[in-house]
């Protein structure tokens, strides 16, 4: 027997809601999760007020996008692990214009070695395409980047390039942000 096609589109569209749902309820979880540390550090106010990072800086399409190929980027994430070497976030971004943009989701795992960063992360994107369609689907991206400063508050520079799955590469491109450590 041969499936309809009405079938197999109803077959994507519950995976796609489930695996948007497994995302968000894994965000959620390690968002509120207590940092875990090999090496204790002084803490103070809440668990949940800790460990947190923003970037700021620019997105470039890989295509240009209503005659621009330069965006904003932004990103929120939270150290849910850290051992000096490797630390793992869980986050949410912005990458776009006001009228073309992805918002990715994501767990990334970045590994440390003397200043450089280096890592790539998973997780799902919903987006806005220019043709005014909104879809949602897998999310990627690879990371390399450099620590500017130490301490209580550091800072890095990032280069990322992100692969938003649901869009045929439309959104694809890199990120280069600055972020601190709050």
């Amino acid at each position: 027997m041969c499936a309809s096609p009405l079938a197999k589109e109803d077959n994507v569209t519950r995976f796609r809601m489930f695996a948007t749902v497994a995302v968000m309820a894994m965000a959620i979880g390690l968002l509120s999760a207590p940092k875990a540390h090999a090496q204790a550090e002084p803490t103070t106010g809440s668990e949940l007020s800790q460990y947190w990072k923003v970037r700021l800086g620019a997105y470039f399409f890989n295509h240009g996008i209503g005659g621009s190929n330069v965006g904003f980027s932004g990103i929120v994430e939270r150290t849910v692990f850290s051992d000096g070497r490797y630390e793992l976030n869980a986050g949410i971004g912005y990458n776009g214009t006001s009228s073309v943009y992805s918002v990715p989701i994501q767990i990334n795992l970045i590994g440390h070695h003397n200043n450089f960063r280096y890592g790539g992360g998973i997780g799902i994107a919903f987006d806005r395409l220019p043709n005014h369609d909104s879809t949602n689907g897998f999310a990627a991206n690879a990371i390399i980047g450099y620590e500017l400063t130490h301490g209580n508050h550091p800072t890095s520079l990032d280069l990322r390039y992100y692969f938003i799955g649901s869009t045929a590469d439309v959104m694809d491109g890199f990120s280069l942000t600055y972020g601190a450590r709050f």
